[in-house]
């Protein structure tokens, strides 16, 4: 299990765990809490979604398939989200 962030890009795999704890030094818009719990599951983000990593050159967002829909997610967000990579 890796990081969202470790996929290099066309990588592939099935998200097996994202952390929802808040920190208390952090906003809930952020992706933390229950609105960004629900956020991601709006996104398509949940356990056991296939997902492919299209995109994270330099320091912006990072591009994700998702189904059949393209997302766009921070990298904040990103590090939260574990991965079972397929070979």
């Amino acid at each position: 299990m890796v990081p969202l962030c470790d996929l290099m890009e066309g990588e592939q795999g099935e998200i097996a765990e994202i952390d929802h704890h808040d920190k208390p030094h952090q906003h809930a818009s952020h992706g933390k809490g229950r609105n960004g719990q629900r956020r991601m599951s709006d996104l398509g983000l949940r356990v056991g979604k296939h997902i492919q990593l299209l995109r994270k050159n330099g320091r912006g967002p990072i591009l994700l398939k998702v189904d059949e829909a393209r997302i766009a997610i921070g990298r904040g967000l990103a590090d939260r989200i574990w991965i079972n990579k397929q070979s």
